[in-house]
């Protein structure tokens, strides 16, 4: 572990800084994470303005965990198709 990363009550390991990861942990597709593309917070991301539920997040094992942004369509935000 990077001295720049902390554990977060043992669980999940967190970051400084953003995360650099471009694909979703739990499909392998691009998470579109606008924050991980720009390798700062400077930028607005779509998952600012979003809830994601934590059933969504607890469907991921722990390795998956802490390592990349969700996609829209794993955390349940992408919006529907007709």
């Amino acid at each position: 572990m990077a001295s720049e990363d902390r554990q977060d009550s043992g669980r999940h390991r967190l970051s400084a800084g953003p995360l650099q990861a471009p694909d979703c942990p739990a499909c392998g597709g691009p998470n579109g994470c606008a924050v991980a593309a720009a390798g700062c917070f400077d930028v607005a991301c779509w998952c600012s303005a979003v809830r994601i539920a934590p059933e969504r997040l607890a469907g991921l094992s722990p390795e998956q965990r802490g390592v990349a942004c969700l996609c829209r369509h794993c955390a349940g935000t992408a919006p529907r198709r007709p």
